[in-house]
């Protein structure tokens, strides 16, 4: 068994070479001369490096454009590579872009955050100004979605960007019919990575945890508190086809589509077409978070109607403290893997989100328990068991199980 041990610190990770002092200007002695300050200006090749090489840390960026002029110049536009949309900042980016157009084209991930104020008829009274910041970023190609009720208003808005979107994650997202989920999905024909978090979730009914966006759905249609009636109101009818909103966007889904993550908020509810599997070859990549003692009844039947043939990783998420259900789980999942006919299966990875103060070696256990399980895969390597914190996004430890 190979043990590899990643970085354990949060942010970006220090680059090699000389440590900047800060009380200095710009690295340079004391003693030099105030226009020293351009021996920072580095060839655009060593800027474009250090750009990608933190690309995913804001506090980085921040912290390169107050070190001086130079080091401003090439990266406070960068400081814009992420938006984040919510109700109170729409109107000020609006006017940000607007006065600095050259700005936009820097932005390639937008998040649309709704949850600070998910009512309905907020949203749709900013739909324009959403449309006219979105139609003035033409390289967005990561796009995340928070508390958003789906309308056609809101299809429009993102129009701009959606045929361009590779990577899109969804979180509370709600509608009042099926067919509002079909023409959403289907305004992005271009996927090549789609997460679904929290959409059923709020069909499901966590009352306690979820009282916001269909709350106030239900109390503007003057539907019942009965979540049953609720989630009947979003099921196709007919004779005994159960199809949830989930069934509808997963019928949709584009065939460029090559990677699938799925949370249990998602799934749980998912009932079993009855006239057809829905068939998604071109997906490589199915990732279910987080599994449960239920899921052990729902995953079998989900993967089977799915038929993902092409997949070649598939990852199951587990959430800190994972419980005494944890062997039960393993044990239906590797009867799973045996039955289903995935000719293109390379890796099959187990991924436990734990606290932070956990090592690699307090899993050992489980280690030896899914090898002992799913020994077909551990003989031909193809085991792979993955500790990340769950406080933050920093894998800590990762197991190959090898002979």
């Amino acid at each position: 068994m190979n043990v590899v041990v990643a970085s354990t610190t949060t942010g970006t990770p220090a680059l090699p070479g000389k440590t900047v002092d800060r009380g200095s200007r710009c690295g340079a002695e004391p003693q030099d001369a105030p226009d020293s300050h351009h021996i920072l200006r580095l060839p655009q090749e060593l800027w474009d490096e250090i750009i990608d090489y933190i690309d995913h840390d804001q506090a980085a960026f921040s912290a390169c454009s107050l070190t001086c002029r130079a080091w401003a110049a090439a990266f406070r536009p960068h400081l814009f590579h992420h938006l984040r949309l919510t109700a109170r900042s729409l109107p000020h980016i609006q006017q940000i872009l607007h006065s600095n157009a050259h700005l936009a084209k820097y932005t390639t991930r937008v998040i649309i955050d709704y949850e600070g104020n998910p009512s309905v008829l907020s949203q749709l009274r900013q739909h324009t100004v959403l449309a006219n910041v979105l139609s003035t970023l033409p390289n967005v190609t990561q796009l995340k979605l928070l508390a958003m009720a789906v309308t056609p208003s809101l299809i429009s808005a993102l129009s701009t960007v959606s045929p361009h979107i590779r990577e899109l994650r969804v979180g509370c997202l709600v509608a009042t019919s099926l067919e509002a989920y079909v023409q959403f999905i289907r305004a992005f024909p271009h996927l090549r990575a789609l997460s679904l978090k929290e959409i059923s979730s709020l069909l499901k009914g966590h009352w306690d945890v979820y009282p916001t966006l269909l709350a106030r759905v239900m109390h503007q249609r003057r539907l019942t508190y009965d979540w049953q009636r609720a989630t009947d109101r979003l099921c196709a009818p007919g004779g005994g086809n159960h199809c949830t909103a989930l069934d509808a966007i997963l019928q949709n889904i584009p065939p460029s589509l090559e990677s699938l993550c799925l949370e249990s908020q998602a799934w749980s509810n998912f009932h079993v077409p009855v006239s057809h599997r829905m068939d998604h070859t071109s997906v490589r990549s199915l990732e279910l978070r987080f599994m449960t003692p239920m899921d052990e009844y729902w995953s079998p039947v989900f993967l089977w109607h799915t038929r993902m043939t092409g997949i070649r990783e598939i990852s199951f998420h587990f959430y800190f403290p994972v419980d005494h259900y944890f062997e039960r789980v393993v044990s239906t999942l590797s009867s799973m893997v045996l039955s289903l006919r995935l000719p293109q299966l390379q890796t099959v990875a187990f991924v436990i989100w734990t606290a932070q103060t956990d090592s690699v070696e307090d899993y050992t256990a489980y280690i030896e328990l899914i090898r002992e399980l799913l020994l077909h895969l551990h003989e031909a390597g193809s085991l792979v068991l993955r500790i990340l914190w769950a406080s933050h996004v920093a894998e800590i430890g990762m197991s190959r199980l090898v002979n």
